[in-house]
């Protein structure tokens, strides 16, 4: 992967963990994103990541977008699923 790839994989993982909680993690992907820009001089990444490192200084949990429940939310399917997906969450090893 071309280093800029590498600094926006490294930045979405961070945020991926960043809503999901785990601010540590968040923390260390995007330090690790933040120094391969520093390395490669990617300056409009190095500021992208060292700002979603203060976002996450002021704010320990990131906001999850609200959405609006539909009629389908309340099908049996689905709650056997979000049901599955709590059970898996809750043995991931992250």
């Amino acid at each position: 992967m071309s280093p800029s790839m590498s600094c926006d994989y490294w930045f979405k993982l961070g945020v991926g963990f960043a809503r999901f909680g785990k601010s540590e993690r968040a923390r260390e992907m995007f330090t690790a994103g933040l120094n391969l820009a520093e390395k490669h001089r990617l300056n409009a990444w190095l500021f992208k990541l060292e700002h979603a490192i203060s976002e996450l200084s002021s704010r320990p949990e990131w906001e999850v977008p609200s959405h609006e429940v539909s009629e389908l939310s309340e099908a049996p399917a689905v709650h056997t699923m979000m049901e599955g997906l709590r059970e898996y969450a809750a043995t991931a090893l992250i």
